[in-house]
């Protein structure tokens, strides 16, 4: 008996894919945010303690202080919204508006054209209200997920209470602004910084 022989052609090269590729990009998001977080809770430490340790403080000094926290924020909001990390293009979308609002207030507040105190407790509150709101909603239109989505929730809900707080506190004094103000970004500061320690960790089964 006469074998017949099957001539295989195989092809120049095989498409190969990366096994590994999605959890690469998973360990680059959870960088990108861990780096934004600590960023965030180093600015929120360091104001919280200017601003509550601050001698003789006045409107234009507090709102100096305040101005400072207003600018880092809108700046890494933008550099978020800049980044591939959030799943939503409306997210990334208000983050970008929410970095322009508090870029916006931050000048203005860095300038000294606040010179009521009854104003720079409506202006700055105002600010961190919409900041709160603008992170709760883009954490939920994301793609996060676990800690990253609880500590996002947490840190808006902080700003929305301490933007109400100074919005509509009667008869708002400095000795209110400071105190809210330190007390708010004593707890984003925590908020940010747990982020920072749960990124750091292997995820658990």
């Amino acid at each position: 008996m006469r074998s017949s022989v099957t001539m295989v052609t195989l092809p120049d090269a095989w498409p190969l894919t990366d096994p590994y590729a999605a959890t690469r990009a998973q360990a680059q998001t959870l960088r990108q945010h861990q780096r934004l977080s600590a960023a965030t809770a180093t600015a929120a430490l360091t104001v919280a303690t200017s601003v509550a340790a601050w001698p003789e403080r006045t409107v234009a000094t507090l709102g100096m202080l305040l101005g400072v926290w207003l600018v880092t924020v809108g700046v890494l909001h933008l550099v978020e919204a800049t980044l591939p990390i959030e799943g939503s293009a409306a997210a990334r979308a208000i983050a970008a508006v929410s970095g322009l609002l508090h870029l916006v207030v931050g000048v203005v507040c860095l300038r000294g054209l606040v010179g009521a105190v009854e104003l720079l407790a409506v202006v700055i509150g105002i600010a961190w209200l919409a900041g709160g709101v603008s992170a709760i909603v883009s954490a939920a239109a994301g793609h996060r997920g676990g800690w990253a989505l609880r500590g996002a929730m947490v840190t808006g809900a902080v700003g929305v209470a301490a933007g109400l707080a100074l919005a509509f506190w009667p008869q708002a004094t400095l000795a209110a602004i400071t105190w809210v103000s330190a007390a708010s970004l004593l707890g984003i500061a925590a908020v940010q910084a747990a982020m920072v320690a749960r990124a750091g960790r292997p995820p658990t089964c």
